[in-house]
């Protein structure tokens, strides 16, 4: 704020609808009072993409009949923003309603595209919620007339941009539908990588694999990278100043002569390279069925032959020893073997008998 000026920050507030700004460093940050209606008509600039709207609160008046009976003068348009200035800021506060502090707006259902601002005083005694569509601008305001403390944790994400979307949501099911504010001239959309927030140029790859869209003014925008080593900021410096992008030579290989190893008859040989780096013509294929036969290359007349190995002779292999026959024998009684002692079992203590009485029946 200090670079840009507060004189310049306090006049651009005070033209767009805002009250007198106090020439602070905090007025940057919103340090100053202002009505829900005040707000209201200072975000009118940026859904118009530049135009500001005043606040009406009757159009017009009609009788019973349908018969006009009054009407609002006409608004004469002024520009207070650069067109492609208002489509950036637009374009920073979707991205509040997308995944931001006021994604509660648009998590009830928003039929239209919405961009808005939330807002949370000291103390949690205010809370708000600026939002736009590309045809309505509204702010929801929460507090008290004796300003205290609302609810432990209150904020403006989480109780006025909620009743906001609920509002819009039900505003537009007996609305037309506008559609997405157009990208003027002055800006330009590059892709940034998600990993470190550079931004790329036209045809490299991230280095994180994962990029997003976003928007810049044409006249301050960062210089890009590209890690791939594909066409960079210095094509893109030259595009700047009205110069086409010198073109760049394509890389012609050189050809070497690489020497051929030995001869080896173990190895397969393959067709020489001339020293030209030129490629052999092709040679004829033979008719389909027919074996192609392979021929060595010639040996290089400076290369030391390798002298031919004698062709390796196997071992004989001997016949594997045949059993011997079985012989006669005269009985068909079984060879002897040892006889086999049967285990020793514990011996089983012997019960006595029962006892015996002798005589005669009495």
């Amino acid at each position: 704020a200090e670079s840009v000026g507060i004189d310049r920050i306090a006049a651009l507030a005070e033209e767009a609808g805002l009250p007198r700004v106090p020439l602070q460093p905090s007025a940057a940050l919103g340090a100053s009072a202002a009505t829900p209606l005040q707000l209201t008509e200072a975000y009118t600039p940026f859904a118009t993409l530049g135009t500001q709207v005043k606040p009406r609160f009757v159009l017009r008046i009609e009788s019973a009949d349908g018969d006009e009976l009054w009407s609002a003068d006409e608004q004469r348009p002024r520009d207070v923003l650069d067109p492609a200035v208002a489509y950036v800021v637009t374009d920073l506060l979707r991205d509040a309603v997308r995944r931001g502090t006021g994604a509660p707006a648009a998590a009830v259902g928003l039929p239209v595209p919405a961009a808005g601002k939330t807002g949370t005083t000291n103390e949690r005694q205010d809370v708000w919620f600026v939002g736009y569509t590309p045809d309505v601008v509204g702010t929801v305001w929460m507090g008290f007339d004796q300003p205290r403390t609302i609810v432990p944790g209150a904020s403006g994400g989480t109780l006025a941009a909620p009743v906001w979307g609920r509002i819009v949501r039900n505003l537009y099911t007996h609305r037309r539908r506008p559609g997405g504010w157009s990208m003027p001239s002055g800006v330009v959309r590059r892709m940034v990588d998600a990993g470190t927030g550079a931004v790329l140029a036209e045809g490299c790859a991230p280095p994180s694999g994962r990029t997003y869209p976003e928007v810049f003014l044409a006249a301050s925008e960062p210089p890009t990278t590209c890690p791939s080593g594909s066409e960079g900021w210095w094509a893109r410096l030259q595009g700047w100043f009205g110069q086409q992008p010198m073109p760049q030579a394509e890389a012609t290989p050189t050809p070497y002569y690489v020497e051929p190893p030995p001869a080896n008859p173990d190895l397969e040989a393959l067709p020489e390279s001339p020293p030209d780096g030129t490629l052999p013509p092709p040679t004829e294929q033979p008719p389909s069925g027919t074996p192609p036969t392979l021929e060595p290359a010639p040996a290089s007349p400076t290369e030391p032959q390798a002298p031919a190995l004698p062709p390796r002779t196997p071992p004989p292999i001997e016949p594997a020893p045949q059993p011997p026959e079985p012989q006669p024998h005269a009985s068909a009684a079984p060879p002897a073997t040892e006889p086999i002692e049967p285990p020793v079992a514990a011996e089983a203590t012997a019960t006595p008998p029962p006892p015996r009485l002798h005589g005669r029946p009495s």
